[in-house]
């Protein structure tokens, strides 16, 4: 859709008179939109956007730039940073907070029951774009707006609506999945998840939980342990059946006598699952894979590719801070809005203690997982490839810089 009153030139914005062509124009009606969805998702024109002028007198005023973005994943890769990071760009629009959470995080997806995502299938992008946690885009601001929910990464129905939004774009940063394990059962331990709670850490030592988790895997056969995570009687046939969701609850008569799925840490790094779901928006075109390794080691050229993916012009980002939206993890919090102050502090959390043993464990988890998600990238190898330290086991934490955890008394139930 394109309108006329954007032949205003914004102050100190740009030099066109013409459209920003980065904004997807979304006429907000003047009545309160009719939501279909659950309440979390309601949204309302805001009173300052409603005009009481005619239908043929609409004002700018009732127009507003779609999201143009989200961080889909994964989490613990360094989506808190890589978004406060962007967040720097002058053409950006900061949003309330980072993550909207507009499809719930992994685990309540998890526990409902097949068949309950109507509203999230019925969302269209005016309501996304509207929810209370964006700022209002005027399509003569010439800026754009977008959010970071890494947990829509593992959701179905949010590739879905990224499919049919059209305009909105994904940006998906993945990192090497033993060290995603170790970072993610570190959150979980700093917040003091419960050990037999949903996350099934089963243990608060790294060692133990990992020891479990191979043991499982190793005797399911690793297909039928990952078979068991998922809903379907097999990975195939979760594919085929429209994305069902997976379920943490075992699987006995699916994957066989003893199998039952291991803890969603370790689930999610098995990207090659989830990846079909996103790769339809296409590499390159509405969907941009970082891997973390390069990220974390040149943060900049990272950022200037993702820059160039969402049309931004070039910037000189600050990375020298790290960001996490745990605060307990002692690096700086955005837990309470990407607006407010932070801890400056040049460091994250020191890591757990481990030992090359488990750190060797934990790879066997992964390697076919692996393999699979380089075949599913070599397609797209001009825009993104697997690194080969991938294939390698990641080195331990030094001992002069990790911290001890108290093992608790409490085996992994899997």
């Amino acid at each position: 859709m394109t309108i006329t009153s954007h032949h205003t030139r914004p102050t100190n914005r740009t030099n066109s008179t013409g459209a920003d062509p980065r904004c997807r124009v979304l006429y907000l009606p003047t009545r309160e939109l009719q939501s279909t969805t659950k309440p979390e998702l309601q949204t309302t024109t805001k009173p300052e956007l409603q005009s009481k002028t005619k239908p043929h007198d609409r004002g700018l005023a009732e127009y507003t730039c779609a999201a143009s973005f989200a961080v889909v994943g994964a989490p613990k890769s360094g989506t808190t940073s890589l978004f406060m990071y962007l967040m720097q760009n002058p053409d950006l629009a900061a949003p309330k907070r980072k993550e909207l959470h507009v499809f719930k995080p992994v685990l309540e997806a998890l526990r409902r029951p097949s068949g309950t995502d109507e509203q999230h299938e019925r969302l269209s992008l005016l309501e996304y774009s509207t929810l209370p946690g964006f700022p209002r885009v005027a399509p003569r601001d010439f800026r754009i707006t977008g959010e970071a929910s890494p947990a829509y990464f593992y959701h179905p129905a949010a590739a879905r609506f990224f499919l049919r939004a059209g305009s909105l774009r994904a940006i998906l940063l993945l990192r090497h999945p033993v060290a995603r394990w170790l970072s993610e059962f570190q959150n979980r331990v700093d917040q003091r998840h419960g050990v037999d709670g949903p996350w099934r850490l089963g243990s608060y030592d790294f060692a133990t939980h990992v020891d479990a988790t191979a043991r499982t895997y190793k005797r399911c056969a690793g297909r039928r342990a990952r078979m068991a995570c998922f809903s379907g009687a097999s990975i195939a046939d979760w594919r085929a059946n429209n994305w069902a969701r997976p379920s943490v609850r075992a699987a006995e008569g699916q994957a066989g006598s003893g199998c039952a799925c291991v803890s969603p840490i370790v689930s999610q790094g098995w990207y090659d699952v989830y990846l079909p779901l996103w790769l339809p928006l296409g590499v390159g075109q509405r969907l941009h894979i970082e891997m973390s390794d390069g990220f974390f080691a040149e943060p900049q050229a990272a950022l200037d590719r993702i820059s160039r993916f969402l049309s931004l012009p070039s910037h000189n980002y600050v990375t020298e801070l790290a960001f996490n939206t745990n605060a307990k993890r002692g690096a700086n919090s955005v837990d309470s809005g990407i607006s407010s102050s932070h801890n400056h502090s040049s460091k994250g959390a020191a890591p757990l203690c481990t030992d090359a043993v488990t750190m060797r464990t934990a790879q066997s988890v992964y390697e076919a997982s692996v393999e699979r998600v380089r075949g599913l990238l070599q397609p797209h190898s001009d825009h993104v490839e697997v690194p080969r330290s991938w294939s390698d086991v990641p080195e331990s934490p030094p001992s002069t810089s990790c911290r001890r955890v108290g093992t608790v008394d409490t085996v992994l139930r899997l």
